[in-house]
């Protein structure tokens, strides 16, 4: 019970930063439960009882031992008084509830033991759907062990409960194979939790294999004591992984710690290991200061190589303030930077330098900035740089199901992050809309999406969308009494510009909608008119969350100085905006390379339907992701209006190459060595995303899906914010999906996943994927009967990488590419054999609805890969050709057909993996 548990909670969360090793191991823990938890006999099965729930909080006076088949939420603080013992068997899970005050604190004279097995840990974890880093507290241990000046100390976040003292073998407790996930929660930027904060704890406590991952502050943090742990593992502190002060004098052993590829920290000074020998070197005459040793270490950083200081480690070691080290056969290695004001060995600082009789034995293995030591005016002669030190076995953290993947000749684990649905294309009665704003944007909240942005078009439109929040008409703005409030040229039309309905009645109502839905993001865009083509969908999020003075002045401003059907010319210039003079692409580049100078990590410019008219050619895609590389970074390929009797809206006579879309998805896209792929080739940051094109309701007689009915845009976000969604429409790891056909993708190559480049040291690279085809019936769909589609096979398409492609050579306005082909296939039986010879390989079924790929390439040359997967097998009439690929849509008699057509007919697709060969 307690494994099938354990599963839920770790697959519903929607976080894949540990690789998906993690879930397999999880998804294993599974099948044996489910075998035996039901009868087989003729009387037929009991169903398996739903767990009991309880309420974890107050004070533990005397013996408490939980249960391992409840589930615990943990509401409040858990404290264990003096005298108090709490016991905690193995496989006990226990959620906390989001905040500061959710924590867990052994007094001094109490006691805990977590009883956890290799085969069945404890795990105390956040109790959000969408867990993040700083969710709750953590553990807390005082005990009465010295500190450095024999004082006592006051816990950090509640002064009132102290620690310290004279007993160096006191005991406060056992604790073994424990998990702490996403702690850290802080009250202000210096009261703050740790993963496991140990307080003046004695070496008669026990604490062995400690897995710490996801936290907002350090891994693990000693205050003063003598208590020895072994066997930890530390994943992604935002702060340092091991963080010891106040005169602590322990041995640590068999320690790990990892930041993932992708992670950024958003402290200034993160180390690995923070040593001060006093507490805060504020103390420098105490006695007793940190004497500790670590014996067996690997610092693992696996970011890419990078300028940017939050994806930099300040210091490897650091080792300060009177702290005398004992370091043992200790690694570092990784793709990862260390700050140029920073050192792999650091033994300096303001208010102390590190003991000089302190002895160091450190490999220094990373790639990207071998930073040495910093010594100062003393001599360390025990502190050395050099060869030979092999670190922590990986071996030690195979219980945590965490892939360290060490063995030789592998790749190191991928990041993946957290995903989050997004829609950002969709319209109301401001614009050509029906419906008032707040009625649209509470459709993308009843139908699940992280973040909606309201984004239609530009010029001059009549309707007030502001009232309501029903279905059906809007106002005028002469019906509202507002027209004589009309600003610009030619007011008396009752009209309004659109860059004044932005700023003065649209983001107002975006205000409002955030301050109810506190689950779903709402953002003020526009849907431009670029000059010289069709649409694009963009968004500038400055100023617009801001906690004083919010407003989308800058959004109106790019609509009235850019858009191509903004004629006015006062009201804009009585804001102080100065309106363009250039015309047709000209104009578009301007307007794209002014949102790079001035709004170059707050925005996007993104094609909507680019293949609907023939206005949207490669070559205007490279000038403007040349001009605005931050900025025109996506294409919305995969268009809205997905219920329409031509699919997507898009009409053979107009459009590009004179075709309809191909499984609802544009031929820039879907035909492989089109557009697209010309683009990526290139080793463009040019990602594919899908929108709903919203107007009105397919049951209202028209072409449209509610916003996130259909298909959904999932991106990685580091924080669930409307910068993170910028940063991550940017970054890249992205995939779209129809009609819930999977709910979750991890896919990389080597270490990188999508958007990212993996650097590859031999031709031989592993790609990996996990999917998962949901096993419950999808209650958007209520147009056909396939409310349940299975996922029928996924396709892995690679082109070899060319350079980039300049202007004003042949090539340049040529948007096909011959060197990109699907390479391999896979579905549930393998053999399938199709036009082109290629045979499916088979993927392993993990049990409730998870399929596992790895599959290994041999490449000659820098490469890129995407997936695409479908619910079709090969050669369906209508559907697929014999080699897989989705066949034209052709119109449909009605939006009722049309729409039942959309959900029979579903697909997903990746965006690239880049690797180049070393």
């Amino acid at each position: 019970m307690n494994n099938i548990f354990m599963y839920k909670s770790i697959f519903s969360k929607m976080k894949t930063s540990k690789f998906f090793w993690n879930l397999l191991m999880a998804a294993a823990l599974v099948a044996p439960v489910v075998l035996t938890s039901c009868k087989g006999d003729d009387e037929g099965d009991d169903p398996t009882p739903p767990p009991v729930e309880s309420n974890l909080s107050g004070s533990v006076a005397n013996a408490k031992t939980l249960d391992a088949s409840v589930a615990y939420t943990l509401d409040g603080p858990l404290i264990v008084e003096d005298g108090g013992v709490l016991d905690i068997p193995a496989g006990t899970t226990i959620k906390a509830k989001k905040g500061f005050s959710s924590y867990i604190l052994v007094l001094q004279g109490g006691k805990i033991n977590v009883n956890g097995t290799a085969s069945d840990p404890v795990r105390i974890t956040s109790g959000e759907t969408a867990p993040q880093a700083g969710d709750w507290g953590g553990l807390i241990i005082n005990g009465r062990a010295p500190l450095a000046g024999g004082t006592t100390g006051s816990t950090e976040i509640n002064s009132a409960y102290t620690y310290g003292g004279t007993a160096a073998a006191d005991n406060s407790g056992t604790i073994t194979y424990l998990i702490l996930e996403y702690t850290g929660a802080r009250s202000s930027a210096d009261v703050e939790h740790n993963g496991l904060t140990l307080n003046g704890v004695g070496s008669g406590t026990t604490i062995e294999n400690i897995y710490i991952p996801y936290g907002s502050d350090d891994g693990i943090e000693f205050f003063g004591g003598s208590v020895n742990v072994k066997n930890l593992l530390v994943v992604n502190s935002d702060d340092d992984m091991f963080d010891m002060t106040q005169g602590w004098n322990g041995t640590l052993e068999n320690n790990y710690g990892i930041w993932e590829t992708g992670y950024s920290s958003t402290e200034s000074d993160a180390s690995g290991v923070e040593a001060d020998g006093n507490f805060d070197g504020n103390f420098p005459d105490h006695q007793n200061q940190s004497n500790f040793t670590i014996r067996n270490m690997t610092i693992d950083l696996r970011l890419a190589a990078s300028d940017d200081p939050t994806q930099q480690m300040n210091n490897v070691l650091k080792i300060r303030r009177g702290a005398k080290a004992n370091i043992i056969n200790a690694l570092v290695k990784g793709t990862g930077s260390v700050k140029s004001a920073g050192a792999v060995i650091d033994m300096t600082d303001g208010k102390g330098n590190g003991d000089v009789t302190s002895a160091v034995s450190i490999t220094n293995q990373l790639t990207s900035n071998p930073a040495g030591y910093k010594f100062g005016a003393d001599a360390f002669p025990n502190v050395k740089l050099e060869s030979g030190s092999s670190g922590c076995a990986a071996s030690v953290f195979a219980w945590t199901g965490y892939n360290l993947d060490e063995q030789p000749g592998n790749d190191p684990q991928a990041y993946f992050g957290t995903y989050y649905s997004a829609d950002f294309h969709n319209h109301t009665g401001y614009s050509d809309g029906t419906n008032p704003i707040t009625f649209v944007l509470n459709q993308g909240y009843k139908y699940g999406l992280d973040v909606i942005v309201n984004s239609e078009h530009g010029g001059r439109f009549a309707g007030n969308a502001s009232d309501g929040d029903t279905e059906g008409p809007v106002p005028s703005w002469t019906d509202s009494g507002l027209a004589n409030l009309i600003s610009g040229t030619d007011s008396v039309s009752g009209q309004m510009w659109r860059w004044q309905s932005i700023k003065d009645y649209s983001f107002p109502k975006v205000v409002e909608f955030n301050a109810r839905r506190t689950t779903t993001i709402a953002v003020q865009g526009l849907e431009w008119n670029p000059p010289g083509h069709e649409h694009a969908s963009t968004g500038i999020i400055t100023n617009q969350f801001i906690t004083t003075d919010a407003h989308a002045k800058d959004m109106a401003q790019f609509e009235y100085m850019f858009d191509n059907n903004d004629k006015d010319e006062i009201g804009g210039a009585k804001q102080g905006w100065v309106k363009s003079t250039k015309t047709d692409h000209e104009k578009s580049m301007e307007a794209a390379a002014w949102m790079q100078a001035n709004h170059r990590l707050t925005s996007w410019i993104v094609p909507a339907h680019p293949e609907r008219q023939d206005r949207w050619k490669i070559e205007h895609y490279r000038d403007m992701n040349d001009v605005a590389p931050d900025v025109f970074v996506a294409f919305e390929s995969i268009p809205g209006h997905q219920a329409s009797p031509q699919r997507g809206g898009y009409g053979n006579t107009n459009s590009y190459e004179k075709t309809y879309t191909f499984g609802g998805v544009g031929v820039q896209t879907a035909a492989i060595g089109n557009v697209w792929d010309a683009m990526i080739s290139e080793g463009r940051r040019f990602w594919i995303v899908a929108n709903s094109d919203f107007h009105n309701h397919v049951t209202k007689n028209a072409g449209d899906f509610y916003p996130g009915e259909y298909q959904k845009t999932f991106i990685e976000m580091k924080a669930k914010t409307a910068q993170g969604f910028v940063d991550g429409l940017r970054a890249g790891n992205i995939y779209t999906v129809h009609g819930n056909l999977i709910d979750r993708l991890e896919f990389s190559v080597g270490s990188a996943t999508m958007g990212q480049t993996f650097n590859a040291a031999n031709k031989t690279v592993k790609v990996r994927i996990l999917v998962s085809d949901p096993q419950s019936a999808n209650a958007n769909n209520t147009y056909t009967a396939l409310t349940n589609p299975e996922l029928n096979h996924i396709d892995l398409i690679a082109g070899k990488m060319r350079p980039k492609v300049t202007k004003g050579s042949a090539d340049y306005s040529n948007g096909t590419y011959n060197d990109v082909k699907v390479i391999a296939r896979f579905d549930a039986t393998g053999g399938v054999k199709d036009g082109n010879g290629i045979t499916s390989t088979a993927w392993k079924d993990m049990g409730n609805g998870l399929r596992q790929i790895e599959y290994t390439v041999q490449i000659e040359a820098d490469t890129y890969f995407r997936l695409r997967g479908t619910n079709h097998g090969l050669n369906v009439s209508g559907e697929t050709d014999e080699n897989g690929n989705p066949l034209v849509d052709t119109p449909a008699a009605d939006v009722h057909t049309a729409a039942a057509s959309a959900f029979d007919d579903l697909w997903f697709y990746s965006n690239p993996v880049f690797v180049n060969l070393q």
